[in-house]
């Protein structure tokens, strides 16, 4: 009698469902890499329960994106909260890695809603390897991988990805994008970008030259600089870098939008490091640039 009840209770749920959202959740969720982890996580977001007479393709994918965000967040908070002193100095420098990849994830998903297109799955591509990264920031060093997301975030972003790829093809896989002056930009590269970028000469704002003929003779105190002028500010502003070559590593903040760096010309300005895991940096610590 108990089993009936619970499965009568189960069909009147999932009735329920297709009456409020024209078709189950399951239904959606069993088309994805991981159905199990796609039903978990959408109805344990307070999404699933909006009122709508109706749920389409673009309503599921909005609701896994919100559950998706949610997650990366909860993720990245957990990680931010574990006492980093509990490791050695290896683990350390690997976890600092995690919690600022996972912070990048947190971006990462939420940009990808404003634009659920092709831009969407290289935002979401990097945050998969965002993962992945983390995790062989410890493998690199021999060490063993603290727990820090027990793998639905990874798995739900899989999931918004096939789920946005899939309405990509059924799209015809349109993504429109502007052409200018024989160039392709990507829709969100307004018009004004698009005539900097494609231009043979920019005003800079800031001239980095080894030689001491510039405001500075490093990116990096270029940078610091530019952080101090704009105050916060989102307009373009733009870093000249004469040619020489700088060894350096530049971390430029995701807060830090519309900077723009030129130089003299590939093979004229260059920077270089030589940070390897021989010398027990992590290869997320390698890049130059970043």
């Amino acid at each position: 009698m108990a089993n009936f009840l619970l499965a009568f209770l189960l069909l009147l749920l999932l009735l329920r469902l297709e009456h409020c959202y024209g078709e189950p959740m399951v239904s959606y969720c069993s088309r994805t890499p991981y159905p199990d982890v796609c039903s978990s996580m959408v109805n344990r977001s307070d999404s699933v329960f909006e009122q709508s007479s109706s749920l389409t393709w673009n309503g599921f994918r909005d609701l896994l994106h919100r559950a998706t965000l949610e997650r990366a967040v909860l993720a990245h908070q957990r990680a931010g909260e574990r006492n980093p002193n509990q490791f050695d100095e290896p683990r350390r420098r690997a976890w600092t890695d995690c919690v600022e990849l996972l912070a990048d994830t947190v971006g990462l998903v939420n940009r990808s809603q404003v634009r659920p297109g092709h831009d969407a799955q290289t935002w979401l591509s990097a945050a998969m390897t965002n993962q992945r990264t983390c995790r062989d920031g410890f493998l690199e060093l021999g060490l063993t991988a603290p727990v820090i997301d027990d793998g639905e975030l990874t798995e739900s972003i899989s999931n918004l990805l096939a789920v946005n790829n899939a309405m990509l093809i059924a799209a015809g896989g349109q993504h429109k994008r502007r052409r200018r002056l024989g160039l392709l930009f990507p829709e969100w590269v307004a018009a004004a970008d698009q005539k900097l970028l494609a231009a043979s000469d920019v005003k800079s704002d800031l001239v980095v030259a080894k030689d001491g003929s510039g405001d500075y003779k490093s990116i990096v105190e270029a940078v610091a600089a530019a952080a101090k002028a704009r105050g916060g500010s989102t307009a373009r502003f733009v870093i000249h870098v004469k040619a020489g070559v700088y060894e350096e590593y530049v971390e430029i903040p995701n807060s830090m939008e519309n900077l723009m760096m030129t130089g003299d010309g590939i093979d004229a300005t260059v920077v270089m490091g030589n940070r390897s895991v021989k010398g027990g940096y992590r290869t997320f610590q390698s890049a130059t640039f970043g």
